[in-house]
């Protein structure tokens, strides 16, 4: 018994087990969506320590992109980004990611809402060299409604949903995941809820730039009140089935 040298009968040295695949451990290492676990794990984040891998953006006076030490879903931190206090006052951080392969390619992040949101949007652009194709999954707390970019840039209602300025106390789960071969959506998951094989082509532009991915975070205010997000276990998946 190399794991028990006393035979088990005071102490357990150390344990062993089997993981199953990458996507097992992102699992084990803070994604909750223990449902979804799909895909080969390329990153994966707890945006507690620090923001270097992340380009920030602000848009009004109060708001501003930084890190929490006081509000964490099972890390010692957070990145927050707070919006505000006008309407449409926005925060967001991006990073670029090399392309390993023209594959399905996902975005997890686990988040908490604050109060006062107009919406938080998660978007995947995939650059293949001469056109940028572009994802985006918005949770509208206005409307109470995750919604999508359709191929001619108009938001479309996936499923309604509750006010998430009202339940502040509670983390979420969203995830997207974009077809780069077909450039359109594969899936997109909010919480416990999954629309999957979706098949809807993403918009397109022309653009000139070296293959790659970009993943951006956005939040907007609604007004009144500074907005704030905080976010946890950011996670990369590619190869989605």
């Amino acid at each position: 018994m190399p794991d028990a040298p006393d035979g088990y009968q005071y102490r357990l040295e150390s344990g062993r087990h089997v993981l199953a695949d990458m996507a097992e451990l992102a699992v084990r290492l803070g994604s909750s969506v223990a449902y979804d676990r799909r895909g080969t794990v390329i990153l994966v984040d707890p945006c507690q320590d620090d923001i270097a891998g992340w380009l920030g953006e602000v848009v009004g006076a109060n708001s501003v992109v930084s890190l929490s030490d006081t509000i964490a879903y099972r890390h010692a931190g957070s990145l927050q980004l707070v919006a505000g206090p006008d309407d449409m006052d926005a925060a967001y951080v991006y990073r670029n990611v090399q392309v390993i392969a023209e594959a399905d390619f996902g975005v997890e992040i686990t988040f908490r809402v604050t109060a006062n949101i107009k919406w938080v949007t998660l978007t995947i652009a995939y650059h293949n060299g001469t056109h940028r194709y572009q994802g985006f999954v918005r949770l509208h707390a206005v409307d109470n409604e995750l919604q999508y970019i359709d191929e001619d840039g108009v938001y479309q209602a996936l499923e309604s949903v509750a006010d998430v300025n009202d339940d502040n106390d509670l983390w979420h789960t969203l995830k997207l995941v974009v077809d780069a071969n077909d450039t359109a959506y594969r899936r997109i998951c909010y919480d416990s809820s999954v629309h999957d094989a979706l098949g809807y082509a993403m918009p397109v532009v022309a653009m000139d730039t070296p293959p790659h991915f970009y993943i951006s975070i956005i939040v907007i205010c609604s007004g009144d009140n500074d907005a704030q997000v905080n976010v946890n276990d950011f996670i990369i998946t590619i190869e989605e089935p």
